[in-house]
Parts: structure tokens; C-alpha cells; sequence
């Protein structure tokens, strides 16, 4: 039993069966984001979807997991561990990056100078990722040497052990200014997407093929379908037996046919990779 509060009203408690984790473990492996000989660390709430199906994977593949000792010894555990993965939220993504400018534009003189025009070309880089276009240029080459490569540097050596192989992000949208700036340092970012109700892996990118923006196609033995109204429908066996004594909750999402409505609004790219854009109750239909 995992208890979801949603937005409003009393949290709802989502029945996840032993059948649900074990397909979870199982198509997440197929995935490719696990490896046998991985060392996860962990930090995530453990009551919470997300930090269930890292374990459940886990388990299945008897790779090595070590719990982190609280949330701010996360960068002196993974010094000690040396993780080769690391399942994360965006907010931890967004601090790195903003520990990052705000010590590189703080620096005096020349070091300073050079960090903040190395920062002005990322801008410029983002601005055209987004809008289709591609980058280059002699500046944005040196940028990338002189400056982000020691940034890179530092943040896979000094701070997580030198070993770090993959990130997941899941939990909240990513933005996709941080993976560009992730993207860019080297580093493999595989954003994710799912619901308690549907025992968090639902979507997630492949290290193989990483579409920023997107939150990947569905595990395998999942289905993502798109109503009429742009909502995003789910069926799998990663799907809620239901809400525990909550009949009419449970009938209002789950059909008969195993449909369960994510109440999120999203689109297929031509390659069946999802892109969340709204949710559906902040739609207001005039």
C-alpha cells in the first residue's frame, strides 16, 4: 500500500501487488538501465514509488546498492562509494547546476571573465537545441575545452567517485535547460515517467537513445495510449490493483479493460517516445 495525496482531498492508498514489482524489475532490466555489476546509491524516500521499483530492479539483478546516510552527505557517500548509477529528482539536477554557475561566475578576475562567457555560448546553445537548430562554432568548442570540461571534471571525479555511468531522473519534469547542461558535460541522464498508480516505471529513456525532452517510450509490456482529449492512458501489468476501499475512486481512472487514465496531457513522437505538456485538470475548457 502506497499513499498518494494527488493535489486535493484525502490520500488515496494505491494497492501495488508482488506481480507489479516483479514485471517492474523485469522490463526495467530489459531496458538496459541496470547492470549486474552496477553500485546504486541510493537517497530517495523509501515509502515512495520511485525509490520501490530502483529496489525492485535491485533485487532482480543483484546488482550492489548503498542507502546514503541522509540527504546532505549524498556527495560525501558517493566519494566513498563511487556509484555507477544514481537515481535522482530534478531538484538535485538543478542544484548541481546552480552550485556550478553560481561558483563560476563568482570567481574574480580572468577565471571569472572566462566562466561567464563559456555561460553566455550555453544560452546561446539551449536557445537553438530548442528551437531545432543546431550549434557549433569555433567559440562554443573552446567554451566546451577551456571551461566545461573541467566542470565535467570535477563533477564526475571530485564529487560521485569517477564512476558514475548513468543518472535517472524521475519523479517531477526535468528541465530541459539542465539535461542540455548535463547532455553536454557527458554525462547520461534517463528521464523517466510513471505514477504511483502505475508503479513508477511507466516511460523512461534508453541509455542507447536519449530524447531530451521527452520521457522515453514505455517499458516493455506497457502501453501508452492517447484519448481523444489528450490525456495519457496506461495499460500493463505495472498497473494498480486499484485504490484500497475506494470503489468509486478506483472506477473513475481504472476501466474494465485495463485502462488506467494518468489525468497528465501528452503526445507520441514518430519513434513512440511520450512528451507530458500539461495536466489535464489545469486545462480549463472554454
Amino acid at each position: 500500500f502506497l499513499y498518494t495525496s494527488g493535489t486535493t482531498g484525502n490520500p488515496k492508498g494505491v494497492i501495488l501487488t508482488h506481480k507489479n514489482w516483479c514485471y517492474e524489475a523485469e522490463a526495467v532490466s530489459r531496458v538496459g538501465i541496470f547492470q549486474a555489476d552496477d553500485s546504486i546509491l541510493l537517497f530517495l524516500p523509501l515509502a515512495h514509488s520511485f525509490a520501490k521499483v530502483i529496489e525492485a530492479a535491485w533485487w532482480h539483478l543483484g546488482a550492489t546498492m548503498a542507502f546514503a546516510e541522509a540527504v546532505d552527505k549524498v556527495v560525501q557517500n558517493a566519494g566513498e562509494i563511487r556509484p555507477s548509477l544514481l537515481p535522482a529528482v530534478p531538484r538535485v539536477f538543478e542544484k548541481v547546476y546552480n552550485t556550478v554557475v553560481a561558483t563560476g561566475v563568482s570567481n574574480p578576475g580572468l577565471k571569472g571573465k572566462l566562466f561567464r562567457w563559456a555561460l553566455a555560448h550555453f544560452e546561446r546553445y539551449v536557445e537553438a537545441r530548442q528551437a531545432g537548430r543546431a550549434y557549433g562554432g569555433l567559440g562554443w568548442e573552446l567554451a566546451k575545452k577551456l571551461v566545461f570540461s573541467k566542470v565535467a571534471r570535477t563533477v564526475r571525479e571530485d564529487r560521485l567517485g569517477g564512476r558514475i555511468r548513468v543518472f535517472v531522473s524521475g519523479g517531477a519534469p526535468l528541465s530541459r535547460k539542465i539535461a542540455y547542461f548535463f547532455d553536454m558535460l557527458g554525462f547520461k541522464v534517463l528521464e523517466g515517467y510513471g505514477l504511483t498508480e502505475t508503479a513508477a516505471a511507466t516511460c523512461v529513456n534508453p541509455p542507447h537513445k536519449i530524447k531530451i525532452g521527452t520521457v522515453g517510450p514505455p517499458v516493455p509490456g506497457t502501453e501508452i495510449r492517447i484519448a481523444a482529449d489528450g490525456e495519457v492512458l496506461v495499460r500493463g501489468a505495472g498497473v494498480m490493483k486499484g485504490y484500497y476501499n475506494r470503489p468509486e475512486a478506483t472506477a473513475e481512472c481504472l476501466e474494465p479493460d485495463g485502462w488506467f487514465h494518468t489525468g497528465d496531457i501528452g503526445e507520441l513522437d514518430e519513434d513512440g517516445y511520450l512528451r507530458i505538456t500539461d495536466r489535464k485538470k489545469d486545462i480549463i475548457v472554454t
